[in-house]
């Protein structure tokens, strides 16, 4: 089975509407790493990286995504939160 993990940044845990969100699996049959964002662009979307391309995985998510400001965060907040929500992630699912 693929490891996999979901982490998401928010005032707390029980709110609705996240700042952003980040589900992250890796396949290892395929070697990929494959993300989805929430709330960091119009629409969720999914970033696929190559296994060996681990170390790159966290600024493709980050170059992927295209945040705006509002009440929750600014944009550049929301593309730093998802780099580091993605190394995190990584981190949980390759140990």
């Amino acid at each position: 089975g693929a490891q996999q993990t979901f982490m998401k940044i928010g005032p707390r845990n029980a709110m609705v509407i996240a700042v952003c969100s980040l589900a992250v699996s890796i396949d290892r049959e395929r070697a990929e790493i494959r993300a989805a964002y929430g709330s960091a662009g119009p629409v969720v979307a999914l970033v696929t990286v190559g296994l060996e391309d681990a170390g790159d995985f966290p600024d493709a998510v980050a170059s992927a995504c295209s945040p705006i400001d509002d009440v929750r965060g600014t944009a550049a907040y929301r593309r730093h939160a998802l780099r580091v929500l993605a190394a995190r992630a990584l981190e949980r699912c390759l140990a």
